[in-house]
């Protein structure tokens, strides 16, 4: 999912979905604006990024990158499901569903 994505959804869920969003530890996200995120900056990040080591090699210093330190500067939850494996949705899928109901109150 790229950053424009991202945005876009975030433009247009309900308030009743942000709240849902907010109470799931994820309330960071809604107030990032990433449309204005500098591509040359995406750029520098993944020329210094070592991904053998998870971390960060600038002229200034090292950063790891750690599921602690993505916590506490973005404020996403450190435990969970892999949305990469998650199966798509089906009709029925009750979560959903009820998701879907939010996003017309």
């Amino acid at each position: 999912m790229t950053q424009s994505m991202i945005n876009a959804i975030v433009k247009v869920l309900s308030p009743t979905q942000k709240k849902a969003v907010y109470d799931m530890g994820f309330g960071s996200l809604l107030k990032l604006d990433m449309d204005v995120v500098p591509g040359l900056l995406n750029y520098y990040l993944l020329d210094v990024y070592d991904p053998e080591s998870n971390r960060l090699m600038m002229e200034n210093g090292v950063l790891e990158i750690t599921k602690e330190l993505v916590h506490k500067m973005m404020g996403l939850a450190m435990e969970g499901d892999d949305l990469c494996r998650m199966p798509y949705y089906e009709t029925g899928n009750e979560i959903l569903e009820e998701w879907k109901v939010l996003s017309i109150l």
